[in-house]
């Protein structure tokens, strides 16, 4: 397997896990801040999500994976992943399959 590449997970904005490769594994490390853990969730697509703006602000992008503070998932044949923490920033792990 790869390295490892770590991730600061905002909760204003989608972020591309650059470098992901099309297959592997993300891990939800927990609070960046220390402020308390969150959700993360991931979208696989070809073009960046766009966040909207109201309290269902998640529902309009189908999500891929839901990952809670020490979770692990497998990700295979993915095109473009995008992550975006559901509040607060949180750390995620991308270990790309070599």
């Amino acid at each position: 397997m790869a390295d490892a590449i770590q991730f600061t997970v905002p909760d204003d904005d989608f972020i591309e896990l650059a470098d992901a490769g099309a297959s592997g594994s993300v891990l939800h490390q927990g609070s960046a801040s220390g402020g308390g853990d969150s959700t993360i969730i991931l979208i696989e697509a070809a073009i960046k999500p766009v966040l909207a703006e109201t309290t269902n602000r998640f529902k309009s992008n189908p999500a891929s994976l839901y990952l809670k503070s020490g979770e692990s998932e497998p990700y295979f044949d993915a095109t473009t992943i995008w992550a975006v923490s559901a509040k607060g920033d949180q750390l995620l792990s991308v270990t790309p399959s070599a």
